[in-house]
């Protein structure tokens, strides 16, 4: 457990607590479970207290090393972005949790965050990493890489089977 990413809130006022963090790949080797090896974020997270509650704010900018989906290589994948997460303490035993509200139990005085800004990160990542566009607009993808699965692609066969077309006729 890294102890920065503890926050005892048992002894806080109620009210707003702003915290920042550096995510590194220290942040990322510490779970067991991460895709992301390595990184650079800088996160801010504003916690308020109240009554039964605490509310997290999270605001975060950087980036991780990713793989190019489509070449291969890698690079520096842009993250932006933020998240929020409602805490309820002392929760009463027939409330369920849902996906932005985590119950603790009664006897819970602090709470790691960690899972919550992997989870933030994580899902702020594009479905499909390729490398960005330059500024005219041209892929910064390996071009070998590129000209290799160029020549790999399925060509179009020119020769169909003409019953291919009458079945065609049918869908319009």
């Amino acid at each position: 457990m890294m102890k920065e990413f503890v926050i005892n809130f048992v002894g806080l006022k109620e009210g707003k607590h702003d915290y920042s963090f550096n995510i590194d790949e220290k942040f990322f080797e510490s779970l067991d479970y991460s895709i992301i090896e390595k990184g650079e974020v800088k996160l801010d997270l504003l916690l308020e207290k109240k009554p039964g509650v605490l509310l997290l704010n999270f605001n975060f900018k950087g980036y991780i090393d990713a793989i190019c989906d489509r070449c291969g290589d890698s690079f520096q994948q842009a993250v932006d972005g933020t998240d929020h997460l409602t805490i309820k303490l002392n929760a009463a035993e027939h409330e369920t949790e849902s996906e932005d509200v985590v119950l603790l139990n009664p006897q819970d005085n602090q709470i790691d965050i960690r899972h919550y800004i992997y989870e933030a990160i994580t899902l702020s990542l594009p479905l499909k990493m390729v490398h960005p566009d330059d500024k005219e607009g041209n892929s910064t993808c390996n071009k070998e890489a590129i000209k290799a699965l160029e020549k790999l692609a399925p060509q179009e066969n020119k020769d169909i089977d003409p019953r291919w077309d009458k079945l065609k006729s049918f869908s319009n």
